[in-house]
């Protein structure tokens, strides 16, 4: 999984994730380094409203597509996170992606071909459980684990591209030697500041500002990675529709688990 130079001279770069695996705080941790032009999640609002929406989270609820100014096209996404940024000082372009949206053609093959592709897995026992208490309406058919299985098997299996899996677990317990590994497949160079997010407040707009707070709260609180997870449901009583979709999953979730990086 070491970095090669060809993987060193790919301008793209994508973190292909589902929900509340640390994707976010992966995101931010690159975010601190220097010449990166940073997408978050540019397919999301295609993907919830519009003509070609392909949730069924937000059916009945278009209207809250007017928080924002506009919902752009997939087709528009695709076109910013692929534009060459380098006229603006920009020698990288790094995506975080919910694998479900963009799976299973969102994103050309050739595209893929010529990017970087990382992965960020959780276990869904955890993940899942978070998404229940944030989720006003939970859909069990979109919480992403099997689509994230087959866009991995695409990337790595159908195209027979190199591929970096990130454990969320493994990033909490050893941040420092994780990033390390991952800047190295990426093609960037570590800094300690990844390490440290106190100083960004300078930097742009960060990218995941226009996701609502209740969904990146935690990350805008924190300047780092988490030792260990925070508690946040004691006295949650889950329905039993939650742990059947937690074990419904786990088998797509063990399959990434097995190509997880391992120091």
């Amino acid at each position: 999984m070491s970095g090669s130079t060809a993987t060193r001279a790919k301008q793209i770069i994508f973190l292909w994730s589902t929900r509340r695996v640390l994707s976010t705080p992966l995101h931010r941790a690159i975010f601190q380094l220097d010449g990166i032009k940073h997408f978050c999640e540019p397919f999301s609002l295609p993907w919830y409203f519009g003509p070609d929406r392909i949730s069924v989270q937000f059916k009945n609820r278009q209207h809250i597509a007017d928080t924002w100014d506009r919902i752009p096209t997939f087709a528009e996404g695709l076109a910013n996170i692929t534009k060459d940024y380098s006229s603006e000082g920009y020698d990288k372009v790094f995506i975080k992606e919910h694998a479900m949206y963009a799976y299973p053609d969102k994103v050309p093959d050739d595209i893929l071909c010529s990017a970087v592709n990382s992965f960020i897995i959780r276990n869904p026992t955890k993940a899942i459980k978070s998404l229940y208490r944030i989720w006003d309406k939970f859909v069990v058919d979109e919480v992403g684990y099997k689509e994230q299985w087959l866009w991995y098997d695409k990337i790595a299996n159908t195209l027979k591209q190199p591929v970096i899996v990130i454990d969320a677990d493994d990033l909490m317990a050893n941040p420092r030697d994780i990033l390390m590994k991952y800047s190295e497949f990426a093609g960037v160079e570590f800094d300690d500041k990844m390490l440290d997010w106190s100083n960004d407040k300078d930097k742009e707009d960060a990218p995941w500002n226009f996701i609502p707070l209740s969904w990146v709260r935690d990350v805008k609180e924190t300047t780092g990675f988490r030792e260990k997870d925070k508690v946040h449901d004691e006295g949650v009583e889950y329905p039993p529709f939650v742990q059947e979709t937690i074990d419904a999953n786990m088998k797509w979730y063990e399959q990434l688990y097995s190509k997880r990086l391992v120091l």
